[in-house]
């Protein structure tokens, strides 16, 4: 029964850091609908592209953080149970993709994920972290390393930690977030999904009517 609430208390403290969504906050401030603008989707990504950059450093550093938190509590008050951190962590992003408030319709959740990884284990993080961006500015698409990161970290659990019920929970947030970026793998087919490179360009990323449809 104890490990049951315990276990409960993940979920909430998860889901409840998850839910704080800093892109919506700042696109309400500004009068920006994102969700309906560049990758459609509330996140850094796009507060970056459509915001301005030093926005949306800020919606990564919160997202990360909520993610980083998350995983973190279990570790500092229930210390006994190892796979408490992955549930609360995992929920975390959980949260970020389908916060209550937001009609169930978030962002995608990778950042959060970083920090749940980074919170983990900081050296596997920082490792993934440096891959992923060489990966993302030869490549020239965000999504190359998000799955990168996503596709790896359930392995290095399993692999390194050997902890079966985190790698179970990693693996199923992983797979929630690999079919939240379905829209985007559609993209690059058809040749629309926003470049990385164009980010940090002093040109301004527009995309057509036609591009928002798709």
């Amino acid at each position: 029964m104890e490990t049951f609430l315990q276990i409960l208390a993940c979920i909430a403290i998860g889901y409840f850091l998850g839910v704080i969504h800093p892109s919506y906050i700042i696109a309400k401030v500004k009068n920006r609908d994102i969700k309906h603008e560049g990758t459609q989707n509330y996140g850094t990504s796009n507060t970056f592209m459509l915001i301005g950059k030093g926005w949306g450093c800020l919606v990564g550093a919160i997202d990360i953080g909520k993610g980083a938190l998350a995983t973190l509590i279990p570790m500092w008050i229930f210390k006994d149970v190892s796979y408490l951190p992955y549930i609360s962590g995992s929920m975390a992003v959980i949260g970020h993709i389908f916060p209550f408030y937001m009609h169930f319709d978030g962002g995608k959740g990778f950042a959060a994920y970083i920090g749940m990884m980074m919170a983990i284990c900081w050296w596997f993080g920082l490792i993934i972290l440096v891959v992923m961006v060489a990966l993302t500015f030869i490549i020239n698409y965000m999504i190359t390393s998000t799955m990168t990161v996503i596709v790896s970290f359930p392995i290095f659990v399993a692999a390194y930690f050997h902890e079966w019920i985190g790698f179970g929970v990693a693996l199923f947030t992983t797979c929630i977030i690999i079919y939240k970026h379905i829209p985007n793998f559609i993209k690059i087919k058809n040749g629309t999904e926003p470049k990385v490179r164009d980010m940090f360009s002093k040109k301004k990323l527009v995309l057509d009517k036609k591009e928002l449809e798709e």
